[in-house]
């Protein structure tokens, strides 16, 4: 402590040296270090995990850049909708990329294929269903919907008379949603925004959680 503004004192390990590191409550999240407890347990828990990736670049933002394999650069060769990826390692990510520094993400997942190709799955992104799924889950949802189902869903294709919760699974979480409720019926309209991977906004209609029209 100095006056009122406190200070870290960090030593590293193996050589001795020491920093001070300004404390700052307000930013308290955004350390450009972690804690190696922290670290280990993410480590614990996603290690050897598999995925169901459905085709899309989670690293490309609309640039049409083909996924590359972390060792070669070069792109990777099996990428497609369905295809397994296994959590083999964790790790941080290089201070040359887009460091958030928000508590947690800036830890990559390290997938990798059958043909042993490696590429980088940012920590929070395990949550993006547009980009792919727990295998466990996407097994259980196979089991419930069938294959040739799945697959749309997995495709990110849309129907008439496909349940919401299909279409939450095929589009993700709609940016805007306007309900209607009578005595009778409850209809819905779900808005998604233009993304990287559409050309336009898409307004979906519901009937009592039935897709009853597309526009």
């Amino acid at each position: 402590m100095y006056g009122n503004v406190f200070f870290l004192k960090l030593k590293e390990k193996s050589a001795g040296d020491i920093i001070y590191y300004k404390y700052d409550p307000i930013s308290e999240l955004k350390f450009p270090f972690m804690i190696v407890g922290y670290f280990l347990k993410q480590k614990e828990i996603f290690l050897n995990k598999e995925y169901i990736i459905r085709g899309r670049n989670w690293n490309d933002y609309g640039n049409n850049t083909p996924i590359t394999d972390i060792n070669s650069g070069k792109p990777v060769t099996e990428f497609n909708i369905g295809s397994t990826w296994k959590v083999v390692d964790i790790s941080i990510k290089s201070a040359k990329g887009e460091l958030s520094f928000g508590f947690g993400k800036n830890l990559v997942l390290i997938l990798e294929n059958f043909q042993k190709e490696k590429v980088q799955l940012p920590i929070e992104a395990v949550h993006w269903e547009w980009a792919l799924f727990e295998k466990e889950k996407a097994e259980k949802f196979k089991e419930k919907f069938g294959s040739e189902v799945w697959q749309k869903i997995l495709e990110g294709q849309i129907w008439l008379n496909m349940t919401d919760e299909m279409c939450r699974l095929s589009q993700g979480i709609p940016d805007k949603v306007n309900k209607t409720i009578t005595e009778n019926l409850k209809s819905e309209q779900w808005v998604y925004r233009k993304r990287v991977y559409t050309t336009r906004d898409q307004f979906l209609y519901f009937k009592d959680g039935i897709l009853t029209a597309i526009q």
